[in-house]
């Protein structure tokens, strides 16, 4: 989209909500400090895998819902993805993408399960509607 970082940027542009602030994946430690992806799981979510632990990208702390939100460059215009039930979010650099992954545990035969999810464009203030997000 334009105005929205491109390929190789930083992940300041990049956010989730940790402890209930909302903050940075640029000030998120990961192993491996050049990673092209960074990853976190969800609170309380036993599938505990990402893509990014593979490339050491995986942040230890848990973030609070899977919820991403990414900004444009000017911070003006914004993006949230929310799913729930809640697994993990994974952003790359290299394409760029951000994700916010639902998760049903195991299902067994006939058993069905189902995520609600939310994809949110605004130019407003994201911190009334992810406090209401959280909430839910």
């Amino acid at each position: 989209m334009t105005g929205f970082p491109q390929r190789h940027h930083d992940f300041r542009h990049n956010h989730i909500v940790v402890d209930g602030q909302i903050t940075s994946l640029a000030d998120l430690p990961t192993t491996n400090i050049d990673s092209e992806f960074k990853g976190c799981v969800v609170k309380g979510c036993s599938q505990r895998d990402t893509r990014a632990e593979r490339n050491g990208g995986l942040i230890e702390k848990d973030m609070d819902a899977a919820l991403s939100i990414v900004t444009s460059e000017n911070h003006e215009r914004k993006v949230i993805i929310w799913w729930t039930p809640g697994k993990s979010m994974i952003a790359n650099a290299f394409i760029p993408c951000i994700h916010a992954d639902p998760y049903f545990g195991t299902l067994g035969p006939g058993e069905e399960a189902e995520a609600e999810g939310l994809i949110l464009f605004t130019e407003g203030e994201v911190e009334p509607i992810i406090q209401f997000l959280l909430a839910d």
